[in-house]
């Protein structure tokens, strides 16, 4: 498929997502912390993964996935099949919307469209009681600030089911996120720095945009 990280952005752009711009799109859930993977951030992370091998022909499951753009970027790329977790039948509605509307988007006149076929489940379900098992897991999950340790809840479970995980976190508690890895048998092979964006979605927002500090950790399972 022809397809440039450009182009991957460019499309994820156009997705539905949290973000309240009108009735087409979702309101941010705050207290779930549910907030939409930027664009941008999203095709770096997708990009980089496929360039080392992990997108292509592989089994990938998006935990908590949200409107699914990581689990739509790795179709793209031409994943063999993607599960999509979540406990919101409202963003997994959306999720399915999004994921039928890329194969009707025209860029240059190439047609971009998921002629890999790649097998696609979508799972209502409590992403802590998740068990089937990928080769890939990608997950944007609540950053810990609202639950504490929501964030861990999720890795716990990525940790059981792939050997490979990409896992987004605040920069400030990347130390944490690498012990828990480390515990769990599994090695840092990579880390990205990026500024992720929340648009205002409530009267009380004093800034449009706000940003902060994240990171993406690529952690894989240690060879026994």
């Amino acid at each position: 498929m022809d397809i440039t990280k450009g182009g991957l952005a460019i499309i994820l752009s156009k997705l539905k997502s949290f973000e309240r711009h009108g009735d087409s799109n979702l309101k941010q859930k705050v207290r779930d912390e549910q907030y939409s993977t930027d664009a941008e951030i999203a095709s770096e992370i997708l990009w980089e993964a496929c360039l080392r091998g992990d997108i292509a022909g592989k089994v990938i499951a998006d935990l908590g996935c949200g409107t699914g753009i990581l689990g739509i970027g790795a179709c793209l790329l031409g994943a063999k099949e993607v599960c999509f977790v979540d406990n919101d039948p409202l963003a997994l509605s959306v999720a399915r919307e999004n994921l039928k509307s890329v194969g009707n988007i025209c860029m240059k006149g190439s047609k971009i469209c998921l002629n890999t076929e790649p097998s696609v489940y979508f799972f209502e379900e409590d992403v802590r009681k998740f068990r089937k098992m990928a080769d890939i897991a990608l997950l944007n999950p609540p950053f810990g600030t609202k639950v504490r340790h929501a964030d861990v809840e999720f890795l716990k479970v990525a940790c059981k089911i792939a050997p490979v995980i990409y896992s987004l976190h605040k920069s400030v508690t990347s130390g944490y996120i690498i012990g828990f890895y480390q515990k769990e048998g599994f090695r840092i092979s990579a880390i990205k720095e990026f500024s992720f964006p929340i648009r205002a979605s409530s009267k009380y927002h004093r800034q449009r945009i706000y940003r902060f500090k994240v990171c993406c950790i690529r952690a894989e399972r240690l060879k026994k």
